[in-house]
């Protein structure tokens, strides 16, 4: 291993000693993501897993008794010179996060998640961010995980264990990026662009992990069908969480920024900002402005209805079995999961909202699918006309927000 310039964890080249062990940026990152967020893997298997750079991923739990085999230790790195890399999801070093793209080039990726092929191509676009550095406040109401909750409505109560353990993720990136904030932030970031990039590549990442954890529906799909259903889901999660955060730190009446990423915001105002010295931001801006016009009008919406964890968590499911369907075959299993997603998601709005209100809100919630979709086409519409507008250093490294069928 360390003869031939290997990670002792994964076999990929090393990048030097980490955490008193030579290992790559991933299986590092990895390992100092688990120690921040003080994560406890549990194996599906026998936790005998092989821990490849091909398959790294498929079990956390294994990778990580694998680091404290090689004897890796939270104390034994200083703190990192350079900005951390993400474990990859499509193609090198991943950082993560949903957003809704504005431009994005042609890019290629290489696919590291359970028993997926190893390369892609894809031209993907996504990201959405907004500006004016508010104080973080978020008004929205929380559905807690009660008994109560759980045996009522165990299908959502996962889902929203699922979104819960993302956005976690999201604020340990954060703090990674930010390793002097203790707490949440003050005040969010305007995005800047090298910086928005990092951070796509571990939201992808970490959607990558949460649908791995989550959704155990995903391991009976053969490879190619886990990448047809992934991409998509994907897209639209990444919008799903980007709507749901904005409308809760964002949520004055004028207020156009958008959340890129947990921290951090950008807007049409304040494209300048995040692309830097751009001779035609003009024409940039005139582009974005549908995006976030868009998005925008998803977030009012998210607001006007008051839009809930729980609704986020139902609609999540809905969104990653309509994938599944619409790529695949739903089997009896799969038809009847999602069957009672709407059907607690139903019984609980009725809860919540009383039977007279209960059937507008419904139908207002899973609108949202509907808007998420035709925000699809746009942003993959604005990132075909962007790879002509911007200059390649300054298209956006990511995916998360293109869906390939529309292009």
């Amino acid at each position: 291993m360390s003869d031939k310039g290997d990670c002792s964890i994964c076999e990929a080249p090393t990048h030097g000693m980490h955490f008193g062990v030579s290992t790559c940026k991933a299986c590092a990152s990895f390992f100092r993501r688990s120690m921040v967020e003080r994560k406890r893997y549990k194996c599906r298997f026998q936790d005998h897993c092989i821990i490849n750079n091909k398959v790294r991923n498929n079990c956390r739990a294994c990778r990580l008794k694998k680091c404290y085999q090689a004897g890796m230790i939270r104390e034994a790195s200083p703190a990192p010179t350079e900005p951390p890399v993400i474990p990859p999801l499509f193609g090198g070093d991943l950082t993560r996060c949903p957003s809704t793209a504005l431009i994005s080039p042609q890019a290629s990726y290489s696919l590291s998640p359970p028993q997926l092929p190893t390369s892609l191509t894809s031209n993907l676009l996504y990201n959405l961010s907004v500006s004016t550095q508010p104080t973080v406040s978020p008004t929205y109401i929380k559905l807690s995980s009660t008994p109560d909750m759980i045996n009522l409505y165990p299908r959502i109560t996962r889902l929203l264990q699922a979104f819960r353990s993302f956005q976690h993720s999201l604020k340990s990136l954060y703090k990674i990026e930010n390793p002097h904030a203790i707490y949440e932030p003050e005040e969010f970031k305007q995005a800047e662009k090298q910086q928005y990039d990092r951070l796509e590549t571990g939201t992808a990442s970490f959607i990558m992990s949460m649908v791995n954890e989550f959704f155990p529906s995903f391991f009976k799909l053969n490879a190619e069908d886990r990448i047809k259903v992934f991409r998509p889901f994907a897209v639209r999660f990444s919008i799903l969480y980007r709507v749901y955060i904005s409308a809760v730190y964002f949520n004055a009446e004028n207020d156009g920024r958008i959340c890129t990423h947990y921290g951090y915001y950008n807007s049409v105002e304040t494209l300048d900002m995040f692309f830097g010295e751009t001779p035609n931001i003009a024409e940039v801006k005139a582009l974005a402005l549908p995006l976030f016009t868009r998005l925008n009008s998803i977030k009012r919406k998210a607001i006007r209805i008051g839009l809930r964890e729980a609704d986020v968590a139902a609609i999540i499911g809905i969104m990653y079995l309509t994938e599944t369907e619409e790529n695949c075959v739903l089997d009896y299993e799969d038809q009847k999961h999602k069957n009672e997603i709407q059907t607690e998601l139903f019984n609980n709005t009725i809860t919540t909202y009383g039977f007279d209100r209960a059937g507008v809100q419904l139908a207002e919630v899973l609108s949202v699918i509907n808007d998420i979709n035709n925000l699809c086409v746009i942003s993959t519409e604005s990132m075909i006309i962007g790879d002509l507008i911007l200059p390649k250093n300054l298209a956006l490294q990511t995916w998360l927000c293109a869906d390939q069928r529309y292009r």
